[in-house]
């Protein structure tokens, strides 16, 4: 196992999530990729974030 680095185990495809998007738009980014969660980008590229499925899940039902 000591031969196995990060690049060979991590996913390289990931849904584009910003701060300002509605939720319901993040989820269905997430859910259409098969996603549990994505990095969330500024319009810098500048990761501020992350969210996951489950957050954009309790935030809709709370609405």
């Amino acid at each position: 196992m000591d031969s196995v680095s990060l690049k060979d185990l991590m996913c390289t495809r990931f849904a584009t999530i910003h701060p300002d998007m509605p939720v319901v738009e993040a989820s269905s980014r997430l859910i259409k990729l098969e996603m549990l969660g994505s990095p969330v980008i500024d319009d810098a590229g500048t990761l501020v974030g992350w969210i996951s499925e489950r957050e954009c899940l309790q935030a809709a039902l709370q609405v």
